[in-house]
């Protein structure tokens, strides 16, 4: 039943002051007055939230989170109650009697406030050598170990995938995802690039010539131009075979067609035909999906965050990561409801270069970087120790304030993989260490008991 606000409006009239009140005036100072000294000192409001800035940082961030989930809910009790003041009435008099000016204030501050709060995000990337287990340790993290691929026999990961707390309560869209394609011309270019680039190749092999000056002039006899031009054709070849199942014979009989029969944008251009599904995907820009569940939406946005092949509703099978710019999982996922975004990197040293240089690239805009290293290879592993130690990383994490513990962290995985007892021995310090040896010998008087009870 909605109030009834003209009933409130015509008892909110103006109460002139009794007569009787100004012949009191005497009476009243003959009272005794409070002052500073004999009046009620009020204790000054303290909150929590305010007061835990010298706690131990896990203790501050519960606090915290605790005190905004509880502004939220009494904001969203006091919202229910002004909503209806707010639609209640256009009468200039009764807004002004309602106080609808302050009330329409305070919904407009509620309402940006909410927004800075859901658009709150920070970046914790996880990054590290191809096959350390980044896709599993997030996972576990986020408590759905099936939302980011993982896989054996080659990289899981293959574009760059976020996860954010997903504000949609809709039912069926518990789990949604967000794939954004490259531009089309990006794309086109590549290819074009790649044309060019073999026809140079072709010339620099037969000791021709060379009119390209994309290379800043080097000699065509030099065999560093050779390696040079080869080597940016090997990191675009992986990428063209993927989605248009073109090989390098087939491009080089397109190259050298390039350029007296045909322009090399046209000669790019003709390759867009050979996958109309892929042509789709760049012209659309975007694809969205939503699940009740995370092993469907996983099911749905496996093939755009791996390397594997689908059909994607079409006829013909590829893979579509190289058109992938980045997928967005939304997920209801308490860790990232704080506003933290987990950040699922292509593992640096990938067998696919151009896949590698996507970390690299990235991990520059990082809040918060997380390297996993397998702990049987954390002191060997040759781009876990590149990760920890590249110079530059160090300088621009320093000068921005983030090579500390809150800004960098280390994780060893793969912890089963260890055989406990050789890594003791192999390793002196440990070897002679008495607390090492006291637990060893508890340890096997341990196994000794349970063999017993074993046999019993």
């Amino acid at each position: 039943m909605e109030p009834d606000y003209s009933l409130t409006l015509n008892a909110a009239v103006k109460h002139e002051r009794s007569p009787s009140l100004d012949n009191v005036h005497d009476d009243l100072s003959s009272k005794r007055q409070a002052d500073d000294m004999s009046g009620v000192v009020r204790n000054p409001v303290e909150f929590l939230w305010k007061e835990c800035e010298d706690m131990e940082d896990v203790e501050r961030l519960k606090i915290k989170e605790k005190a905004v989930v509880q502004a939220e809910r009494y904001c969203q009790r006091i919202r229910e109650v002004l909503d209806p003041v707010v639609s209640a009435t256009n009468d200039r008099t009764e807004a002004i009697m309602l106080g609808l000016r302050i009330v329409k204030h305070w919904c407009t501050e509620h309402e940006r406030v909410r927004a800075k709060h859901k658009d709150r995000q920070i970046l914790v990337g996880v990054e590290g050598p191809t096959g350390a287990g980044k896709s599993s340790f997030l996972g576990s993290l986020l408590k759905y170990p099936e939302l980011f691929p993982s896989g054996q026999e080659s990289a899981a990961t293959a574009v760059i995938g976020k996860a954010s707390w997903n504000w949609d309560g809709t039912p069926g869209y518990e789990f949604r995802a967000r794939v954004t394609f490259r531009e089309k011309n990006e794309i086109l270019e590549e290819v074009r690039k790649l044309l060019k680039d073999l026809n140079r190749w072709l010339r620099l092999q037969a000791g021709q010539p060379d009119d390209s000056n994309d290379y800043d002039g080097q000699d065509a006899a030099n065999a560093d131009a050779i390696a040079i031009c080869r080597t940016a054709i090997e990191h675009q070849l992986p990428r063209v075979h993927a989605v248009w199942d073109l090989n390098e014979k087939e491009l080089l009989r397109l190259a050298k067609k390039c350029p007296k029969e045909m322009k090399y944008k046209d000669a790019a251009q003709s390759v867009f035909p050979k996958n109309s599904m892929a042509t789709k995907f760049l012209n659309d820009g975007k694809a969205e999906f939503n699940a009740s569940t995370a092993e469907m939406l996983s099911e749905v946005i496996k093939p755009f965050l791996d390397s594997s092949t689908s059909s994607f509703g079409g006829r013909k099978e590829f893979s579509a990561w190289p058109l992938v710019k980045g997928v967005h999982i939304y997920a209801k996922a308490d860790i990232l409801k704080p506003g933290i975004t987990l950040v699922d990197l292509p593992g640096c040293g990938d067998a696919v270069s151009s896949r590698s240089e996507i970390a690299e690239k990235v991990s520059h805009t990082l809040d918060v970087r997380m390297v996993v290293s397998p702990i049987i290879r954390a002191t060997d592993e040759k781009q876990g120790q590149a990760l920890m130690q590249n110079g530059f990383d160090e300088a621009q994490m320093m000068i921005r304030g983030k090579m500390d513990p809150r800004g960098f962290c280390v994780i060893a995985s793969k912890m089963d993989d260890m055989k406990v007892d050789s890594y003791i021995t192999g390793t002196a310090e440990l070897a002679r260490n008495s607390e090492v040896i006291e637990k060893q010998s508890r340890l096997d008087e341990l196994k000794d008991e349970k063999s017993a009870l074993k046999a019993e």
